[in-house]
């Protein structure tokens, strides 16, 4: 009802009516794919572009979370990950405070709502202080993240868990997420985001 009095501009062309118009959705051309990174399986939505990106970017710091359940319309849940539980990973603390919401949770909640076989679970917290990722180079991001998460004490008793991001570049968030969750008893089965940053074969 809000939509018809006060209609909302698309993000990506402006046209009025809602947050993202049907027309640009399609454009995303987004699709579940997967591929396979430092052992673990990685589905995704679409290859990270500058759209993509628009849109990841507005969810995040502007907070236009009304558009995760439109980008996951086109999200068939892998048959080899049913009765999973999803594992959001979170920010850098002082990051989700600016933001006052954790993106990565609420997508998580809206796989949730799409298959009922899911469940979530926050088992993951930010321990430490640590930079944007964005720019730093691979051994950088790994340095940078050493020791950034930690297990929630008795939050739940699943053991087959996947990671939920928003983007992969080069792995070393998901690697040290992996990590701290399989030193806990844990299994990783993979990892979902919206979108995949495409690098060369050998840096796979």
């Amino acid at each position: 009802m809000l939509d018809f009095f006060f209609p909302s501009p698309c993000l990506l062309c402006g046209k009025n009516g809602k947050p993202i118009c049907t027309n640009c959705l399609l454009r995303l051309q987004l699709q579940l794919d997967r591929t396979k990174s430092h052992g673990l399986e990685i589905f995704y939505l679409s290859i990270y572009q500058d759209e993509i990106a628009k849109v990841i970017t507005a969810i995040k710091d502007k907070g236009l979370t009304s558009l995760i359940i439109p980008l996951l319309q086109y999200c068939s849940w892998p048959d080899n990950w049913q009765a999973v539980t999803l594992v959001p990973i979170p920010s850098a603390r002082q990051a989700e405070i600016k933001r006052g919401f954790s993106h990565t949770q609420l997508l998580a909640k809206a796989l949730a709502s799409k298959h009922p076989n899911l469940k979530v679970a926050n088992l993951l917290r930010s321990k430490t202080r640590r930079l944007d990722q964005a720019g730093l180079s691979q051994k950088e991001r790994l340095d940078n993240l050493a020791g950034a998460f930690e297990c929630r004490t008795g939050s739940t008793s699943a053991s087959r868990v996947v990671l939920i991001d928003d983007v992969y570049t080069t792995g070393a968030t998901v690697t040290a997420a992996r990590q701290t969750l399989e030193s806990s008893g844990f299994e990783v089965f993979g990892c979902f985001v919206l979108a995949l940053v495409k690098a060369p074969k050998s840096a796979i």
